[in-house]
Protein backbone atom coordinates (compact mmCIF):
# COMPACT_ATOMS: atom_id res chain seq x y z
CA UNK A 1 0.00 0.00 0.00
CA UNK A 2 1.12 3.72 -0.57
CA UNK A 3 2.54 5.20 2.19
CA UNK A 4 1.53 8.83 1.44
CA UNK A 5 -1.99 7.85 0.17
CA UNK A 6 -4.08 9.33 2.45
CA UNK A 7 -2.36 12.73 2.13
CA UNK A 8 -5.02 14.81 0.24
CA UNK A 9 -7.97 13.86 2.36
CA UNK A 10 -5.90 14.45 5.81
CA UNK A 11 -5.57 18.08 4.44
CA UNK A 12 -9.34 18.10 3.19
CA UNK A 13 -10.16 16.96 6.94
CA UNK A 14 -8.32 19.40 8.26
CA UNK A 15 -9.38 22.06 5.57
CA UNK A 16 -13.12 21.40 6.91
CA UNK A 17 -12.27 21.12 10.37
CA UNK A 18 -11.07 24.48 10.00
CA UNK A 19 -13.99 26.12 8.21
CA UNK A 20 -16.45 24.84 10.76
CA UNK A 21 -14.79 26.11 13.63
CA UNK A 22 -14.15 29.56 11.74
CA UNK A 23 -18.25 29.50 10.84
CA UNK A 24 -19.12 28.95 14.77
CA UNK A 25 -16.73 31.71 15.58
CA UNK A 26 -17.79 34.15 12.75
CA UNK A 27 -21.31 33.69 13.95
CA UNK A 28 -20.80 33.37 17.43
CA UNK A 29 -23.26 30.66 17.47
CA UNK A 30 -24.33 29.11 21.32
CA UNK A 31 -24.00 25.83 19.85
CA UNK A 32 -20.43 26.20 18.42
CA UNK A 33 -19.87 22.15 19.78
CA UNK A 34 -22.55 21.24 16.88
CA UNK A 35 -19.91 22.54 14.19
CA UNK A 36 -16.95 21.76 15.51
CA UNK A 37 -17.93 17.91 15.91
CA UNK A 38 -19.28 18.09 12.49
CA UNK A 39 -15.90 19.15 11.70
CA UNK A 40 -14.33 16.29 12.97
CA UNK A 41 -16.10 14.50 11.40
CA UNK A 42 -13.79 13.04 8.18
CA UNK A 43 -11.13 13.19 10.71
CA UNK A 44 -13.02 11.04 12.86
CA UNK A 45 -13.88 8.69 9.93
CA UNK A 46 -9.76 8.33 8.54
CA UNK A 47 -8.79 7.34 11.87
CA UNK A 48 -11.41 4.89 12.90
CA UNK A 49 -10.14 3.60 9.50
CA UNK A 50 -6.82 3.39 9.80
CA UNK A 51 -7.30 1.89 13.35
CA UNK A 52 -9.10 -0.86 12.18
CA UNK A 53 -7.09 -1.33 9.37
CA UNK A 54 -4.71 -1.76 11.43
CA UNK A 55 -5.96 -4.14 13.89
CA UNK A 56 -7.13 -6.39 11.63
CA UNK A 57 -3.44 -6.67 9.62
CA UNK A 58 -2.46 -7.93 12.72
CA UNK A 59 -5.00 -10.23 13.02
CA UNK A 60 -4.99 -11.88 9.20
CA UNK A 61 -1.32 -10.57 8.42
CA UNK A 62 -2.58 -8.64 5.25
CA UNK A 63 -4.15 -5.10 4.51
CA UNK A 64 -8.32 -5.85 4.96
CA UNK A 65 -10.80 -5.12 1.82
CA UNK A 66 -14.23 -3.45 2.43
CA UNK A 67 -16.23 -5.10 0.27
CA UNK A 68 -18.65 -2.93 -2.14
CA UNK A 69 -22.46 -3.80 -3.57
CA UNK A 70 -22.69 -7.74 -4.07
CA UNK A 71 -19.38 -8.48 -3.21
CA UNK A 72 -19.93 -11.33 -0.74
CA UNK A 73 -17.67 -14.36 0.78
CA UNK A 74 -15.30 -15.84 -1.61
CA UNK A 75 -15.63 -13.51 -4.70
CA UNK A 76 -12.48 -12.32 -6.46
CA UNK A 77 -11.48 -8.66 -5.77
CA UNK A 78 -9.91 -8.48 -9.14
CA UNK A 79 -6.61 -6.31 -8.62
CA UNK A 80 -8.57 -3.39 -7.59
CA UNK A 81 -6.67 -0.37 -5.52
CA UNK A 82 -3.25 -2.81 -5.18
CA UNK A 83 -5.23 -5.78 -4.19
CA UNK A 84 -4.07 -9.08 -5.61
CA UNK A 85 -5.82 -10.06 -8.46
CA UNK A 86 -6.22 -13.48 -6.47
CA UNK A 87 -7.48 -12.10 -3.51
CA UNK A 88 -10.64 -13.16 -2.21
CA UNK A 89 -13.16 -11.81 0.24
CA UNK A 90 -13.30 -13.40 3.55
CA UNK A 91 -14.91 -12.84 6.88
CA UNK A 92 -12.57 -10.69 8.12
CA UNK A 93 -12.94 -8.42 4.88
CA UNK A 94 -16.76 -8.37 5.96
CA UNK A 95 -16.09 -7.69 9.20
CA UNK A 96 -14.15 -5.03 8.20
CA UNK A 97 -16.85 -3.38 6.55
CA UNK A 98 -19.07 -3.96 9.29
CA UNK A 99 -16.79 -2.36 11.80
CA UNK A 100 -16.15 0.82 10.01
CA UNK A 101 -20.26 1.55 9.37
CA UNK A 102 -20.43 1.96 12.65
CA UNK A 103 -17.24 2.77 14.36
CA UNK A 104 -17.59 6.22 13.15
CA UNK A 105 -20.82 6.85 14.36
CA UNK A 106 -20.64 5.83 17.42
CA UNK A 107 -18.00 7.57 18.14
CA UNK A 108 -19.63 10.82 16.81
CA UNK A 109 -22.71 9.92 18.86
CA UNK A 110 -20.98 9.57 21.99
CA UNK A 111 -19.07 12.99 21.17
CA UNK A 112 -22.35 14.72 21.02
CA UNK A 113 -23.53 13.29 24.18
CA UNK A 114 -20.70 14.00 26.03
CA UNK A 115 -20.27 17.97 24.87
CA UNK A 116 -24.26 18.59 23.78
CA UNK A 117 -26.14 17.39 25.97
Amino acid sequence: MKKDRYKNRIIVSIIFFFFSVLYSLIFFNPKWINYTILGLTPIIVLLSYEFLKNILKSWIDKYPYMPSRMEGLGFKIGGSNGYPKNRKVTKADVLFGCLFLILPGLIIMFLYKLFVN
